[in-house]
C-alpha cells in the first residue's frame, strides 16, 4: 500500500517549488474554481514517514466528485493546515500521450493526475482557487 501512496506523493512534492501559499481554512468552506466548478476536499497528503521526502508538509487534495460520507464527516472537525493545494484528476488524452512519449511507457498503464492550484479570492467560508498550469501524471496503481 505505501507504494502506491509514495507514488501520489512523490508527483504532490514535484509541484512544491511553483506553489503558493494556501490559508488555514475550515474544512466546512466552499471551495470551487474561478471557472464556478465545486470542489469536494479528497483528504491531506500528510508529509511524515517513507512516502515523503518533505517531512511535516501537509497537502490538500481536492477533487471534483464528492467523498464518502463517513470521511467528509471525519474531515469536517479538522481544521486543515496545508502547505499548498492540489487537485486529483484523470488526465487528459493528449496528457497521458505525452508521458508515454517522455518516459516510453507502454499501453497498458493507468495514469492519475495532480494539478496545482493557487487561491485567487477568499470571502467568508468561499474560497475561489486556480489552475496554475502545473501538473505531473503518475502510474496509478490501483
Amino acid at each position: 500500500m505505501s507504494f502506491i501512496l509514495q507514488m501520489q506523493r512523490r508527483a504532490i512534492e514535484s509541484l512544491r517549488d511553483h506553489a503558493h501559499e494556501f490559508p488555514r481554512i475550515d474544512p466546512r468552506a466552499e471551495l470551487i474554481l474561478n471557472d464556478g466548478t465545486p470542489l469536494e476536499i479528497l483528504g491531506i497528503s500528510q508529509g511524515v514517514g517513507t512516502c515523503s521526502e518533505i517531512h511535516g508538509m501537509n497537502v490538500l487534495v481536492v477533487g471534483t466528485e464528492p467523498l464518502h460520507a463517513a470521511r467528509a464527516a471525519a474531515m469536517s472537525r479538522t481544521l486543515l493546515d496545508c502547505a499548498y493545494t492540489v487537485l486529483l484528476r484523470g488526465p487528459t488524452v493528449q496528457e497521458v500521450e505525452e508521458e508515454r512519449n517522455r518516459h516510453l511507457w507502454g499501453d497498458g498503464h493507468a495514469f492519475a493526475c495532480v494539478e496545482l492550484l493557487r487561491s485567487i479570492t477568499r470571502k467568508n467560508h468561499r474560497i475561489i482557487l486556480t489552475r496554475t498550469g502545473r501538473k505531473r501524471l503518475y502510474v496509478a496503481l490501483a
